[in-house]
């Protein structure tokens, strides 16, 4: 703060009281949506990958369908990343139910709702926890060559900086270090599971 004019200290300050101000609103909107969990729709398809397959431009034209409603955000990563969170804390992501009456009145059909996560087509604990929330779950999965998927997905996350390797060697990486971590999340269900998810890159094509 030293040397600062007092209009450069005034503008820090009101950036941060704008800060602080949404995030106050995002952590009231979030307690909202969660004490009305019980009040939402609860999800009757996951789309589930695989990662870099047209799954976004697919969420697109299910998020504008008449008779499809969408959980926000896109991903909500709850039966990989926060399975711990508790079925509340997953509801609280979906439309009200009011909205699905409404839906159902202009379309004249009962509608579908659901969330698309790529990353739980990979995630080999992700079966038997969809299969505990809700066996009727119909799921929709979008395939892809292999090989164009894996590389797309190397692009990204080389753009993303995640991936400081070349292609090659990202592939030798994947084969010497991926056995041991999908044996780690084998074993501890909730371990963190972004480092297998990171370097799969042959094996989510498989």
């Amino acid at each position: 703060m030293s040397g600062a004019t007092p209009r450069a200290i005034a503008g820090r300050a009101r950036r941060a009281l704008e800060w602080r101000l949404t995030s106050a609103r995002r952590r009231s909107a979030w307690l909202a949506r969660r004490g009305t969990a019980p009040l939402r729709l609860k999800p009757t398809f996951l789309v589930i990958g695989a990662q870099k397959s047209g799954t976004t431009s697919l969420h697109g034209y299910l998020a504008d369908h008449p008779a499809i409603l969408c959980a926000t955000p896109k991903e909500v990563h709850y039966f990989d990343h926060a399975y711990h969170r508790g079925d509340k804390w997953y509801l609280a992501h979906f439309p009200l139910a009011s909205r699905g009456m409404t839906a159902r009145a202009r379309s004249g059909v009962k509608p579908a709702v659901g969330e698309v996560t790529p990353a739980y087509l990979f995630n080999p604990l992700v079966p038997k926890r969809a299969h505990g929330f809700d066996p009727r779950l119909k799921l929709v999965a979008v395939l892809r060559d292999p090989v164009l998927r894996a590389y797309s997905q190397y692009q990204m996350q080389h753009r993303q900086g995640r991936e400081p390797l070349s292609f090659e060697d990202a592939l030798a990486n994947e084969e010497a270090l991926l056995p041991s971590e999908l044996e780690r999340i084998a074993f501890d269900p909730f371990a963190p599971s972004d480092t297998a998810q990171r370097i799969a890159y042959v094996a989510r094509g498989r």
